[in-house]
């Protein structure tokens, strides 16, 4: 998940729990995915708005990828110690 907090922008348009704007002055804290997103251009703008979104969206995925492989490579690895011991 990725998280953001800032004040409103009045090309977002984020509401309040009872459906009133919010106020420009109150910081908001966005946290997660947006699941309630318009359509799925609206949910890639919400994770591209800008660099520090976009990098906080592929930095985990990057680090998931790179253990992932990692993992592979050293059962790889093992796999080959056990079959040349026989």
């Amino acid at each position: 998940g990725t998280c953001r907090t800032e004040f409103p922008q009045p090309s977002t348009h984020p509401m309040l729990m009872d459906g009133r704007p919010v106020p420009a002055d109150q910081p908001i804290l966005m946290v997660g995915v947006p699941f309630f997103a318009n359509s799925l251009s609206g949910a890639y703008h919400s994770y591209t708005e800008d660099t520090q979104q976009t990098c906080q969206l592929l930095l985990p995925l990057a680090v998931a990828a790179i253990a992932a492989l990692r993992m592979k490579q050293l059962a790889l690895r093992s796999a080959r110690f056990i079959s040349t011991a026989c």
